[in-house]
């Protein structure tokens, strides 16, 4: 008996983009894109002694066609302040699953977004504003599906709409050796109008590990009723989605003898919590973490030396999560490094 199975995908798009100068400050841009997307799988089971004889045929296609643009407009409000705003939509194409659970179907997104990029102080400073606002429509994300007569499997599924919304400032400055630059950000999401999705988590507490397919009305044997363990995820924040994040760095290079250079570096960074999931189990949540790195570097011609520690501040936290794995941040590190210019 041979399992016989592949997927196909097929990809076409035409695209164009125009600017115009409406004055010698102000442009218009506008791009379009026209994509065509084609996934098919297919395959069976063969019983090679008997002729290839197929006793089960899987097959499923997903065919999506969409239209991705972007408009928007650059005022070069003075030599020294850009200002920008432009809306554009986006899309992940849709696909197929493994044998017997559903399609999906393409991921939209609306993006909307304004800024502003300024230089300050005779180009002593440098800083970058920008707000934006992003609705998608069909998100993708992997959670557990279940499909008639087939025990739920992981999968990606359409969840519904999310917003995401915030603002960023970004900032860098040098006078003589000092250099400063920084980094702020804000950003809030959440998903809306989501089907009730099956939960795992709230079974696997119960110390369930069910690997039958859903009980049918009136069924009690062979099966389990995973009904009970739905829930709502409307209202929760996208997967590895901080409200905050911040870094600030800061260096100074101190002349030496012999046209050589001393500079110490200082680099501290802050997220506040996160989810790994949209279910936002306990197992699931990513604490706030304050990371400190510092490095002093010695360069002299091709030569340069540097000692470094990061994590200083001996930070405990996880970066990802993959089932019941975690993946944690590095631990306190120190080293020298020395490299050579040719």
């Amino acid at each position: 008996v041979v399992v016989d199975e592949g997927t196909i995908k097929d990809s076409n798009a035409a695209f164009g983009e125009i600017g115009y100068d409406i004055t010698p400050t102000v442009e218009v841009h506008a791009g379009l894109r026209e994509t065509f997307n084609h996934a098919y799988g297919n395959g069976g089971v063969f019983v090679i002694p008997a002729h290839n004889l197929e006793v089960q045929s899987n097959q499923v296609g997903e065919t999506d066609n969409f239209a991705t643009g972007r408009i928007g407009v650059n005022w070069a409000a003075t030599p020294d302040q850009f200002v920008y705003a432009f809306m554009a939509k986006g899309a992940k194409t849709g696909g197929i699953n493994a044998s017997g659970v559903h399609v999906f179907s393409p991921e939209s997104v609306y993006d909307y977004e304004a800024g502003v990029k300024s230089t300050w102080f005779g180009g002593h400073l440098r800083t970058q504003a920008d707000v934006f606002d992003m609705d998608y429509k069909n998100m993708q994300l992997a959670v557990l599906t279940p499909t008639p007569g087939i025990a739920p499997q992981q999968s990606i599924t359409n969840v519904g709409k999310s917003t995401i919304r915030g603002a960023e400032l970004s900032v860098q400055s040098r006078y003589g050796g000092l250099q400063v630059d920084g980094n702020l950000a804000y950003v809030h999401s959440a998903i809306g109008s989501s089907p009730r999705l099956l939960n795992a988590y709230l079974y696997a507490v119960q110390g369930l590990s069910p690997r039958g397919v859903q009980c049918a009305p009136g069924q009690t044997s062979g099966c389990f009723d995973f009904t009970p363990y739905y829930e709502s995820v409307n209202g929760t924040a996208n997967p590895y989605s901080p409200h905050w994040t911040a870094n600030i760095g800061a260096q100074y290079a101190v002349p030496l003898a012999g046209e050589a250079t001393l500079t110490p570096r200082a680099d501290f960074s802050y997220s506040s919590e996160q989810w790994a999931t949209i279910f936002q189990n306990p197992v699931d949540q990513f604490q706030a973490r304050h990371v400190l790195n510092f490095s002093l570097e010695y360069a002299r011609d091709r030569w340069n030396i540097t000692a470094y520690g990061t994590n200083l501040t001996k930070d405990y936290y996880k970066t990802g999560l993959t089932g019941t794995y975690n993946f944690w941040g590095d631990p306190a590190v120190y080293g020298v490094r020395f490299t050579e210019s040719f």
